[in-house]
């Protein structure tokens, strides 16, 4: 510029390259969410939660009921925290798009917060009205998911340390009388197997009660959700649903006190032995452990629950550790034609395969990798599904 010459495309292009460069340090300002003070925040709401817990437990409250109900209201408080951070977030983002214009929107699109990616800040000012106003609009369309996300993250990073103290490891729970339900050949299709050949579809035998222990195990679980042992899903990918948690290896006498029938204590001993025969005949990559609680999944047919397509961990997904799924099902005279409510198991990424799915049989089990087999439930037509899900978990990466 100096010697009065005219700048070449290489030019243009260096300085093209430095002045978006430059706009991303503003965009990064204004797309930040402070999610270490958020996690601040969440000891003296457990503490708060504790104390009620306790109070609670005076008053005759079973203990797991009273943890359940404090472990939903620490949810909810973060939430309410971490709404107010994305709002302002938000806010942020089209203020810094409509004043920065084209270099706003390419470092936004550079960051990977543009929604959708291909907007473009170009032609006359009522094109740009209407990119700023797609741009709104995808926000708030997408601000529940993206506030269930950032509370569930929020909430796993700040309880790690206590949570992880809480998992012993899978051969602390093994029980001889489960060794038949998951054979050596299985173990290793679980842990090598592509697509829908790494997922367990499993009807033990002998079963993992008997009818009538299963039906006790059923009308003891029903009568925890009529009595409020299960919440509303807060996941708008699962509206309708509802869910609760149980021990996931408790005492006969100690399911006693949380009102569970000794068939339904068996069942969640048994499930939880499981794992054990995962690491024992598959040598698992990581160390695994078992959670201390495990959820009961509840699809009313008059709500018309689902869930849609997803994965139970997603690639990268801060302090998921969830490794593989179990799911049994604890429907009595399950009639698919009728009740509806299947599984539906999608091949991988790259497959072609079209989906399978699998009725929610009573006793059935089926095992699959937690972040590579993306699944669905579909709607429950009529009855009660009653499924038991147990998430185990690896230590470390």
């Amino acid at each position: 510029a100096k010697m009065g010459a005219e700048p070449t495309a290489g030019c243009r292009a260096d300085w093209r390259w430095f002045r978006e460069r430059a706009f991303l340090r503003p965009c990064l300002a204004a797309t930040n969410v402070d999610e270490v003070a958020l996690r601040q925040i969440v000891p003296r709401i457990m503490n708060d939660q504790d104390d009620e817990m306790k109070r609670q437990m005076r008053r005759g409250v079973p203990q797991q009921e009273a943890l359940q109900a404090a472990c939903v209201q620490i949810k909810e408080q973060v939430g309410r925290y971490c709404s107010a951070a994305l709002l302002q977030r938000d806010t942020a983002m089209l203020r810094f798009a409509e004043q920065g214009g084209d270099d706003a929107f390419r470092a936004l699109q550079a960051i990977g917060v543009l929604h959708p990616p291909w907007l473009k800040w170009e032609g006359g000012s009522k094109r740009r009205k209407d990119a700023l106003r797609m741009f709104s609009a995808c926000l708030e369309e997408t601000r529940v998911n993206r506030d269930y996300e950032l509370t569930s993250r929020v909430v796993r990073v700040a309880t790690a340390k206590q949570y992880d103290s809480t998992r012993p490891p899978p051969e602390a729970l093994a029980l001889p009388e489960v060794n038949h339900v998951i054979s050596a050949a299985d173990a290793q299709r679980l842990r090598y197997g592509k697509g829908f050949e790494g997922v367990l579809v499993i009807d033990p035998q002998p079963a993992f009660l008997t009818p009538d222990q299963m039906r006790s195990a059923f009308e003891t679980l029903e009568r925890r959700i009529v009595n409020g042992g299960t919440k509303v899903s807060g996941n708008p990918c699962n509206v309708g649903a509802h869910h609760g948690f149980l021990p996931a290896n408790p005492s006969d006498e100690e399911g006693k006190k949380q009102g569970l029938c000794p068939a339904t204590c068996l069942l969640l001993r048994r499930m939880s032995a499981l794992p054990a025969l995962i690491a024992k005949h598959a040598g698992w990559p990581r160390p695994l452990a078992v959670p201390a609680l495990m959820q009961l999944g509840y699809y009313p047919a008059q709500t018309g629950a689902q869930y849609q397509v997803h994965l139970d961990r997603q690639p990268n997904e801060v302090g998921n550790k969830r490794e593989i799924t179990f799911l049994i099902y604890v429907n009595t005279g399950w009639d698919l034609s009728v009740n509806g409510g299947s599984l539906r198991l999608f091949p991988d990424v790259d497959g072609t395969d079209d989906p399978i799915d699998v009725t929610p049989a009573s006793g059935r089990l089926v095992v699959f990798r937690s972040g590579d087999q993306r699944h669905a439930v579909l709607p429950c037509t009529h009855g009660k599904r009653l499924a038991l899900t147990l998430w185990v978990e690896y230590l470390a990466d």
